[in-house]
């Protein structure tokens, strides 16, 4: 979103357009930038001011401008271009501290209310079924999809017409060990950091649907970096089924998708090179407090 200066006044991007590319600030080529339909909405969260009387860029820059350090949860190995950056554009240290991938359990520990779903998962062949999740924070409006029947999300008698080809469960899911389970060949999904650290973590190649907040941003990302595939949209932000269907074909079928997402895998799942971000940071917070 650019340094604290431009956090303050937006005096570079006035325009909802300008958020649909990548800033001028960055010092190398990037795909990072905000779909069309949802420019608009960034620029009236960052420049606009609310209730309070402050935007809530003008609230950042503040914070950032009193902070002596920033710590983000990423590592250099995937992004390191990006915090070099934030660090010149910030002028103070930016800290990755890892990814904080979630620890792996060795035992069963799965809710005994989904032992069908992964006899149903056990049955499949392995990286062939699709995993679909949107997380809690969102709940996407009926309008969205363009082209679904009937007062639910879910067309009538859905359920039905997929058995044995799908599963349909609602609540909370135990992601984790669904990712974890060999059937799972792909992630559809929201694309929320942690959702992106999990997934790759297992090297699953990923279908891409950003909603909100920094949920395009990191589609872009993941495009950039040649492990998932966006799901197109129409002008206004909506979607046709035959967009969905058409991405999930290409990336289950693409191989150079595939590849590049297992690859990372020995960077999301590597405990120690994440465990050393963290006794990293330990350190320099030792050090901090010596030297204030």
């Amino acid at each position: 979103m650019g340094p604290p200066d431009e956090l303050r006044w937006g005096s570079r991007r006035k325009t909802s357009e300008a958020f649909t590319v990548a800033p001028d600030w960055f010092t190398f080529h990037s795909l990072v930038a905000h779909r069309p339909d949802y420019a608009q909405t960034m620029l009236r969260n960052l420049h606009v001011p609310d209730e309070s009387g402050k935007s809530s860029g003008q609230r950042l820059s503040r914070i950032i401008e009193a902070c002596e350090f920033v710590v983000i949860r990423s590592c250099k190995e995937f992004e390191g271009g990006y915090i070099n950056l934030l660090q010149k554009l910030y002028k103070r240290p930016v800290l990755p501290i890892g990814l904080l991938p979630p620890e792996r359990k060795t035992e069963n520990l799965v809710d005994s209310n989904w032992s069908n779903t992964f006899k149903w998962l056990d049955m499949k062949a392995p990286k062939s079924v699709l995993f679909v999740g949107f997380g809690s924070e969102y709940k996407m409006p009926i309008e969205q999809p363009k082209g679904v029947d009937g007062p639910g999300l879910l067309p009538p008698n859905f359920e039905v017409s997929v058995f044995g080809k799908g599963v349909v469960r609602l609540g909370w899911a135990p992601q984790m060990e669904i990712l974890a389970h060999p059937s799972i060949g792909g992630c559809l999904f929201h694309s929320g950091w942690g959702s992106v650290i999990e997934s790759l973590g297992m090297g699953h190649p990923l279908i891409l649907m950003s909603m909100v907040a920094d949920q395009g941003l990191c589609v872009k990302l993941m495009v950039e970096k040649e492990v998932g595939y966006e799901v197109p949209r129409n002008e206004d932000g909506s979607f046709t089924s035959d967009m969905v269907a058409e991405s999930v074909k290409l990336v289950m079928e693409s191989q150079a998708i595939r590849e590049k997402a297992s690859q990372m895998s020995s960077v999301f799942c590597d405990q120690n090179l994440q465990e050393n971000y963290l006794s990293s940071f330990v350190g320099y917070l030792q050090r901090f407090k010596r030297s204030t």
